[in-house]
Parts: structure tokens; sequence; C-alpha cells
């Protein structure tokens, strides 16, 4: 897929891996770079597994926005490109933020 980013300093944060081991930790930083080479490698939406590990899924209350799991803590949060359309057609994401929204 597509992938831009909401902003300057996300893109920068996620295309460093130094930036990543820096805010998240050495464990936590490997598994956003690998979910960040699977949602680029994936031809579109529905490619992206709803299971465990990565666990797509759209948010409750947060219209066409989705995640996905980076470990047990923090979720890469996105939105689709072409809103509203189906799994398969969606091939370009904009990456929102990645964040802890359990907190």
């Amino acid at each position: 897929m597509i992938i831009t980013f909401r902003n300057e300093r996300l893109r920068n944060l996620l295309n460093s891996g130094d930036a990543l081991r820096k805010k998240f930790g050495t464990k936590t930083a490997g598994k956003i770079q690998t979910r960040m080479l699977f949602l680029e490698a994936s031809e579109n939406l529905a490619a992206v597994p709803s299971s465990l590990p990565f666990r797509r899924h759209m948010l409750t209350g947060r219209k066409n926005v989705f995640a996905v799991n980076a470990d047990e803590q923090f979720r890469i949060v996105f939105s689709p490109h072409q809103p509203d359309a189906d799994l398969r057609k969606i091939t370009s994401i904009e990456i929102l933020d990645v964040e802890d929204y359990h907190k």
C-alpha cells in the first residue's frame, strides 16, 4: 500500500530506527518497524490480517479510522485515503499516530 503520514514529525519518527528505539524501546520499535513494512508490502487493506499479532480493526467511535497492534500496548492508527471503500479497494493509507489508546 501507499503510506503517507499525518505530519513530517511522525514520518521522521517512523522512518528512523534510532528515534523509534528512543521513544518506544528496542522491542516495541522493532515491532513497529515490522508492522510498517508489512503495511507497505500489502496490496490492500484486506491483506492485513484481522487476527493476532496484527489485529487490523476499525476503531469504535472514530469514523474511517483503523489500527493494527504494534504490541500489547501500542497501536499504529491510520485512515484510508479511500474512505468507506471495500477493504480490497483500499490501497493507500495515512498514518495518524502510534498510540496507547487504552489509557
